[in-house]
């Protein structure tokens, strides 16, 4: 009884896996995935994209990128001249104001 025993455990830490294919279901599942990323990609690359900078570069011409510009422009200008300094006579000191 002990050497069945044995034999019996033996025989199942023994046990080889062997390589098996996967299901075909599996594999079509991974082809259409692959298709559609590559789908998505083409149309990310070749639509989204050169329609997106398309628009940017007509705002920043002519529209509220460029208005935003402008504006921003504007403000760093009136931040440097307020930003000069002004000497005090009395203690010659020096004090600077800034707008922000």
């Amino acid at each position: 009884s002990a050497t069945a025993t044995a034999t019996t455990v033996l025989t199942e830490q023994t046990k080889t896996f062997e390589a098996v294919a996967p299901d075909t279901n599996i594999l079509i599942g991974f082809g259409i995935v692959f298709i559609l990323t590559i789908i998505a990609s083409y149309v990310w690359a070749e639509e989204v994209v050169p329609v997106s900078r398309t628009k940017l570069a007509l705002s920043k011409k002519n529209g509220e990128v460029n208005q935003y510009l402008q504006e921003l422009k504007q403000g760093s200008i009136n931040t440097s001249i307020n930003a000069d300094a002004d000497v005090d006579g009395q203690d010659g000191t020096t004090t600077a104001t800034s707008t922000i």
